[in-house]
């Protein structure tokens, strides 16, 4: 509303007040005293009042700064004067005041009444805004003539000006008018939603006068450009306008939803509600800014939560989005579910099945690699979206974890592949030898991801020794950052108590250089055999899961004076110490003379058992050797001995050796001697071996398989140590708790009732634990 600018100061001029012409600028009190309250009434009817009534109809303001102080020191005398009635002043220019205000509304009242009808909405609400700015500018310019009312009223009298002036306006105008209004309002408010243009400044002027009737802080202040209305409990706003507004907003989305989900795939309705629920923000330029969350969550229910089902379930839904990785749309989805429990439901009932779906694939795969790489890739594609689509949310993580481990945990094969993984990259020198520190990290950190979703981790980690260990003992340590990176991680996940023999072995590997640096300079070194060498690793007995022979060898000169020379070195150093040789995990490089291969010179890298038998073939006059008199010469068993002889009559291009019969077949007469045609690839390469096939009694190893009886056992003593804790420092405890105890504390698998029942057992046998006779579900720790 446009505020009148202050005004210019005018000569005097001669302002007709009834039968009197007066012509001061100011009025001399002793004049004044001569003149009636009715006279005194008039002076300031015709010289204020009427001309501002006059501007309001016509737009022309008769009135300078002189009328306006003549017309106020009228007010400030005769509010002053004694009169018979000690009040009859004041209630004199109090009446005036409310009659103007009082015909005035009257007239809104009878210039708006002519709008009915839904059709005339827009022409009542402009209406309306326009009487509003006048009745504005009319309160406002009547409370500074009558201000001196405020101070001056009787005791009882609570209301200032503003108050009394709003008093008429709701008793002459909103009474009457008020739900026209309120329908009006609402009529334009749900226009501007369907598209129409709307003057915003018209919808502000109505929720602006709701705000204002009733409002015991009430009053009118200049702004920059117009009048502005301060409230300080908001009026009537709440009952007479939000509570109607807010039930006809809900009335228009749920009407409103049901016809875009018709015609609309789920993206371009979400997209589109979206866009309607910031549209509903954007009203806080004409409602109260109080308004605007209750309004959003309105809409927001009608629009989103209450279609969450058929958003969800519907073709082009949530799990297309998936499917497609749709991540904006998820995201959005998302954004408009978020704080609705049921909606946020009904998107993880649609997750989690996917989920699932794309981590089963996976286990089709045949080749470790493919399983393990296709396992990571997913998981870190479904942890995006999480991370994209969802972020921070616990129920979304929580549902893909149960997704992810539910599956991966299925049977054992996870569990073992994964450690299967490891040491395939690991034994590969030509790429993760030249890995940075950056890469291994990132490599483990891979590992990691998929490890600490296992449920078997005894599992992971005897497997992960068994091949350690390999690798250890074949010197095919590539990256030893790698290594000690990986135990590291392992460690902080499973616990050093579990994980303590991963530790030795790192420590035996430090030793081992150590130690062979240390031969090396001693006088046992010195006397060894010319061209021979011997590398030495020292294990510790209780750590390493490797098993000594199962049959007892003979060295035979080669070996012997080498295992003496070594052996009289470490009883120097650690007495009371035993060496038990283990044959099966050594390697030896064995130089091959022209007297023997007329072609070439060459270094052939192979096994230790192998390296013995090929040995026999240096003794003087033998030209070949029967398979019988080979065991018997070496101490080799004859199944283990086939699979090694033979390796080296089925070699790619040439073979090393030759045997007196064709096939694969052979037994104790089978012959074998050295070819000596045979030309070798390169001067020095090593030899890979066959492996040993399966009787026919053996089956053939399975990831898929239940747990080994080492594995059985393992687990047993683990489950037996936990009971024996918890009842250490329980002493007393019922089945259910120990039973959640357990679950919660044993970190390497998960144990279930039936294992945790036969540890329970044991112990109760061996005489650690009985029963509570008062409670047979109850046990007690015996110390």
């Amino acid at each position: 509303m446009q505020v009148e600018q202050p005004m210019q100061v005018e000569q005097p001029s001669i302002v007709p007040i009834g039968p009197f012409a007066l012509q001061h600028e100011v009025f001399p009190v002793d004049d004044l005293d001569q003149y009636s309250i009715q006279q005194g009434m008039e002076l300031i009817y015709s010289s204020n009042i009427k001309p501002l009534l006059d501007y309001l109809q016509s737009g022309a303001f008769d009135r300078t700064t002189i009328k306006f102080m003549n017309a106020y020191s009228v007010v400030v005398h005769f509010a002053e004067r004694k009169w018979t009635n000690p009040s009859g002043g004041v209630d004199s220019l109090m009446g005036l005041y409310k009659k103007t205000v009082k015909d005035f509304c009257r007239g809104m009242r009878e210039r708006l009444s002519q709008w009915t009808g839904p059709a005339s909405t827009h022409a009542l609400v402009a209406g309306f805004t326009d009487e509003w700015q006048k009745f504005s500018i009319l309160v406002y310019w009547m409370q500074k003539l009558f201000a001196y009312l405020d101070r001056c009223k009787n005791k009882s009298e609570k209301s200032n000006l503003y108050q009394v002036a709003m008093a008429q306006f709701k008793m002459n105008l909103y009474d009457h008018l008020k739900v026209k209004l309120q329908e009006a309002l609402i009529a334009e408010i749900d226009r501007e939603r369907d598209g129409a243009e709307v003057v915003r400044e018209t919808l502000r002027s109505v929720t602006e006068m709701f705000k204002a009737v009733a409002d015991p802080g009430v009053s009118v202040k200049r702004g920059e450009n117009c009048l502005v209305w301060l409230q300080k409990e908001k009026g009537l706003y709440f009952c007479d306008f939000e509570e109607h507004f807010l039930d006809a907003s809900a009335t228009y989305y749920d009407r409103t939803s049901a016809q875009w989900l018709q015609r609309m795939t789920c993206p371009q309705y979400i997209q589109r509600a979206d866009r309607a629920l910031e549209e509903e923000r954007g009203r806080v330029f004409y409602l109260d800014a109080s308004t605007i969350e209750k309004l959003y969550e309105r809409c927001r229910r009608e629009l989103i939560i209450k279609r969450a089902g058929d958003l969800s379930t519907m073709e082009t839904g949530a799990l297309m989005m998936f499917e497609n990785k749709q991540m904006d749309d998820l995201s959005l989805l998302y954004k408009l579910f978020k704080g609705e429990p049921e909606a946020i439901h009904e998107l993880c009932k649609i997750m989690k099945p996917y989920c699932t779906a794309r981590m089963e694939a996976h286990l089709k795969e045949e080749k470790t690699v493919d399983f393990i790489t296709g396992l990571q890739k997913t998981m870190a594609d479904l942890q995006e979206m999480i991370d994209t689509c969802f972020p921070n949310d616990q129920v979304f993580e929580k549902a893909h974890t149960d997704a992810l481990e539910n599956t991966i945990n299925y049977d054992q094969k996870c569990a073992r592949l994964l450690a299967v993984y490891c040491n395939q990259c690991m034994n590969n020198s030509n790429e993760f030898g030249k890995k940075s520190e950056e890469e291994v990290g990132a490599f483990v950190n891979d590992i990691l991801r998929v490890f600490k979703h296992v449920k078997d981790k005894d599992i992971f980690h005897n497997t992960y020794k068994e091949s350690m260990t390999k690798r250890v003992l074949e010197k095919k340590i590539y990256n030893e950052f790698a290594e000690r990176l990986m135990v590291e991680k392992i460690v902080e996940l499973v616990g050093k108590g579990h994980c303590s023999n991963l530790y030795v072995i790192l420590e035996d590997l430090e030793a081992v250089k150590n130690e062979h640096r240390e031969f090396m300079g001693t006088d046992h070194a010195r006397q060894l055999p010319r061209n021979q060498d011997i590398a030495v690793t020292v294990l510790k007995s209780n750590s390493w899961p490797q098993k000594p022979d199962a049959w007892e060898l003979h060295p035979g000169p080669a070996f012997g004076p080498l295992m003496e020379a070594y052996s009289a070195f470490y009883k120097a150093k650690y007495n009371g110490r035993k060496l038990v040789w283990l044959f099966n995990h050594g390697f030896a490089e064995l130089f091959c003379t022209r007297n023997a291969y007329p072609k070439r010179d060459f270094k052939v890298l192979v096994p230790t058992y192998l390296a013995m038998l090929l040995y026999c073939f240096n003794s003087q006059g033998v030209d070949e050797l029967s398979l019988a008199a080979l065991c018997e010469a070496t101490g080799i068993g004859e199944t283990e001995a086939i699979r090694l002889l033979v390796s080296l009559t089925q070699m790619e291009n040439q073979n090393l050796l030759v045997k007196d019969r064709q096939g694969a077949g052979c037994d104790g007469s089978t012959k074998f001697k050295v070819n000596s045609q045979f030309l070798a690839p390169r001067k020095f390469f090593d030899i890979k071996l066959g492996k040993q096939k399966a009787g026919p009694s053996e089956a053939p190893k399975d990831v898929k398989a239940e747990l080994g009886a080492a594995d059985m056992a393992s687990r047993k003593q683990v489950l037996e140590a936990a009971i024996v804790k918890v009842m250490k420092e329980r002493r007393a405890v019922s089945y259910n708790d120990l039973f959640a105890e357990l679950v919660k504390n044993v970190d390497l698998f998960k144990p279930n009732s039936q294992m945790i029942k036969t540890s329970i057992h044991t112990l109760m046998e061996r005489e650690y634990i009985q029963r509570d006779d008062q409670d047979m579900s109850r046990y007690i720790y015996i110390p």
